[in-house]
């Protein structure tokens, strides 16, 4: 629930330490009535600002935020803040299918394959762009039109990009943060 959520974030970011790198991961639907997109629960829906709320009280400097839902666009504008990476499954709100990238995206953590710089581990970034890639090919091989088009933020602005890179105006924190 809403409650349950707040509740459990605020004591993860109360007892988060500055230096320490904090992922916050949703996975599931989430809606949009053309004015907010929410992230759907039991009860009453979360939308970006209820979760920047309680972003605001964690104590590290590095928060990675992925929502994986549908719709989830505009909490890239809503969240984005120094030291923040924000990952969503979609670029705006009217894309409100069901959604492929999360779970590319949670695999590509889990995988040296995405490993594209073979440093050991694989970055944020470097999830990222996995999982983009992979969706793509499932979208091709299906032989149905592209629906959902994950957004990366982590320059502070709300802008995010479709194709972060490391040296790009997004993507350079995300390339440095991994699990």
């Amino acid at each position: 629930t809403k409650a349950e959520i707040e509740k459990r974030l605020a004591a993860l970011g109360a007892g988060a330490k500055k230096d320490d790198v904090v992922f916050v991961v949703l996975i599931g639907h989430g809606t949009s009535d053309g004015k907010m997109s929410k992230f759907n629960l039991p009860g009453p829906d979360m939308t970006a600002a209820d979760f920047g709320a309680v972003l605001k009280g964690f104590g590290t400097r590095n928060i990675v935020f992925v929502n994986s839902s549908s719709a989830s666009g505009p909490f890239v504008e809503a969240l984005a803040a120094p030291g923040r990476v924000i990952v969503t499954a979609t670029r705006n709100a009217a894309e409100q299918f069901a959604t492929l990238f999360g779970g590319y995206f949670i695999d590509a953590l889990a995988s040296d394959a995405a490993d594209a710089d073979k440093n050991r581990r694989v970055s944020v970034l470097e999830a990222f762009n996995a999982a983009k890639i992979e969706v793509a090919r499932v979208y091709e091989q299906r032989g149905i039109m592209l629906t959902e088009r994950a957004m990366l933020e982590d320059g502070g602005d709300g802008e995010g990009s479709m194709d972060p890179a490391v040296n790009g105006k997004d993507g350079r924190i995300a390339a440095m943060l991994s699990l």
